[in-house]
């Protein structure tokens, strides 16, 4: 006895499928909204500043210098902790270090409600800047003395 049951086609499936493919693949082409525009000036970012070592070995002048602009600094006694904190950076120049008249070697750049960690290196003949991280402002800090 040969029954022989008709044979299943799956037509209609494939052209869901080509459609549910073709709506994927358009969604994920479609065009991001743009980004807002920014009235006026960015809103300012800041910095914390820590060191190795953790105390001045000297009397230290460190200033902040930016691209276009006046720099600010902080004075610091012998034997002090060296932490300090600035805020009010404008954005979004890159900007330097100076101590004690001298370049410190790295730049960095700060973001609008954020503030950058920093470790300045200080060795007998130079210093470093090295970037620990940022985060939002007041959050916890990166590095030596992280709160």
């Amino acid at each position: 006895m040969d029954e022989r049951r008709p044979a299943t086609t799956h037509t209609h499936s494939c052209p869901v499928l080509l459609l549910l493919v073709l709506a994927l693949v358009s969604i994920g082409c479609m065009p991001r909204p743009p980004e807002p525009t920014l009235i006026g000036d960015p809103l300012p970012g800041s910095i914390h500043l820590t060191s190795i070592p953790p105390r001045a070995p000297r009397p230290l002048s460190i200033r902040i210098d930016r691209m276009g602009g006046p720099g600010i600094s902080a004075e610091i006694e012998e034997g002090d902790e060296v932490v300090s904190d600035w805020s009010d950076l404008p954005l979004p120049e890159v900007k330097w270090i100076e101590v004690n008249g001298q370049d410190c070697e790295g730049t960095f750049g700060v973001r609008a409600r954020f503030e950058t960690d920093l470790l300045l290196i200080l060795t007998n003949d130079a210093c470093h800047i090295q970037v620990l991280g940022s985060h939002p402002e007041g959050g916890s800090h990166f590095g030596p003395g992280a709160s």
